[in-house]
């Protein structure tokens, strides 16, 4: 079984935005600060933003209801 990283889960997320959006992602940025939850500064042809994904043991998808 493949283990999950950082990379593929980014890479899943700029998919999906590129998907959703149609947005260009040009540069991600990493940001170390907090406790299990990854999170990055994503730039886009459309501005700057911040990409946060939740831990599935501390947050379970029943209490995300409506964070897409």
């Amino acid at each position: 079984m493949e283990q999950i990283t950082d990379s593929h889960i980014l890479d899943d997320i700029c998919h999906s935005i590129r998907a959703i959006f149609g947005w260009n992602i040009h540069h991600t940025m990493a940001i170390p600060l907090g406790y299990k939850n990854l999170k990055w500064r994503i730039f886009t042809d459309h501005g700057s933003y911040f990409v946060k994904q939740y831990n599935r043991t501390r947050y379970p998808s029943s209490s995300n209801a409506g964070l897409e």
